[in-house]
């Protein structure tokens, strides 16, 4: 049962990680390509009163270009979900606060935002999984360490009653 949870959480970290990748790449993009391009999200948040103006625009794009490529792939996952929940609340705070949770006439509400810190929370919880890149990175363990981690792990699974085992597997 413990190696189904396992695989699970590995299958929803990784639909987790390519999902908001995608987002944050296809926003990225967005910000550069539309209409006034980089202009018109300096105004913007010049508008809002924005400390640093010029820099937030392009360091936000610049992000949601490289993280949502680097969640894409697994890498630097717990980093990237950091940054991202701390630039969601900035947005939040600076620019989406006062419209509410889901806006209104003034301009869009902060629910994406918060789902988004929320998610990069998880990354930085969580990491991205065992089919992420980071992976390769790890050091791997000693013999005796992994023994110890096999043997806790099965002792974790319950018997054939249904019962978990309170000795442990030798």
């Amino acid at each position: 049962m413990k190696t189904l949870r396992l695989l699970l959480g590995d299958v929803v970290l990784l639909v987790a990680r390519l999902a908001l990748g995608a987002v944050l790449i296809l926003r990225g993009w967005s910000r550069l390509m539309a209409e006034g391009g980089m202009g018109a999200q300096v105004q913007y948040l010049t508008d809002r009163q924005v400390p640093a103006p010029e820099i937030m625009a392009w360091g936000a794009t610049i992000f949601e270009l490289g993280g949502g490529a680097f969640l894409v792939f697994g890498l630097l996952t717990p980093l990237i979900g950091a940054v991202l929940a701390v630039e969601q609340i900035l947005v939040i705070v600076w620019t989406n606060w006062f419209n509410g949770l889901q806006g209104g006439p003034s301009g869009p509400g902060f629910e994406t935002n918060l789902a988004q810190a929320s998610m990069g929370l998880a990354f930085l919880a969580f990491g991205g999984g065992r089919a992420a890149l980071d992976n390769l990175f790890k050091r791997p363990k000693d013999d005796v360490g992994e023994q110890q981690v096999m043997n806790d792990e099965l002792a974790d699974e319950p018997g054939q009653d249904g019962q978990e085992s309170l000795l442990p597997i030798s």
